[in-house]
């Protein structure tokens, strides 16, 4: 939350794993210098899993590899916390460990937003969120994001990798959870 996690909140991985998770669709647009992410991924997995996996920000490093280190930094009240995240990010040769605190607010059991603080994080600017749809059995996550990095990014092929990285860690994340439903289940 990540990353590029959430941003580039969470980014950037390349295992292995199987699951039935699918990303169903995934954009990115650059404007001004602010990237805009929507990624839309299909987890077999009951809501309440699913959202329990990805607010249990001392753990996210269990979600997605490339996140190194996340813990909260403040309980702000019931639903709201500042939340520290270091992610390794890399694209081709080059890689960067990128830090970025966010405040983050839980709206219930489906949808979640947070801001970065810029003054405490590799961003000039960012939000995210995190909306959680049911529908035939499964779990749609919707996540969308606008980021202003204050570091460089590959000009020209920045915004096809920026969404073939994001559609792969938000993927992972998926696959991370249905793996965690797999093994309740046995």
């Amino acid at each position: 939350m990540g990353r590029l996690r959430g941003a580039l909140l969470g980014l950037l991985f390349i295992p292995f794993v199987t699951g039935a998770s699918e990303v169903v669709k995934s954009s990115v647009a650059l404007d001004s210098g602010i990237y805009s992410v929507d990624v839309l991924v299909r987890i077999e997995a009951p809501l309440e899993v699913v959202f329990q996996a990805i607010t249990d920000y001392d753990r996210l490093t269990e979600i997605n590899a490339s996140i190194i280190e996340s813990y909260i930094v403040e309980t702000q009240g019931a639903d709201r916390y500042r939340v520290f995240t270091r992610v390794k990010f890399c694209v081709l040769f080059f890689c960067k460990q990128i830090r970025q605190v966010q405040d983050i607010v839980e709206y219930g059991p489906a949808l979640i937003k947070a801001t970065i603080l810029p003054e405490l994080s590799d961003f000039e600017s960012g939000s995210a969120s995190w909306n959680l749809i049911v529908a035939d059995n499964v779990t749609y996550m919707q996540f969308s994001t606008e980021v202003d990095p204050s570091f460089w990014v590959p000009p020209l092929v920045g915004t096809w990798l920026l969404e073939r990285e994001m559609t792969k860690q938000v993927r992972e994340t998926a696959m991370y959870i249905e793996q965690k439903v797999g093994t309740a289940a046995n």
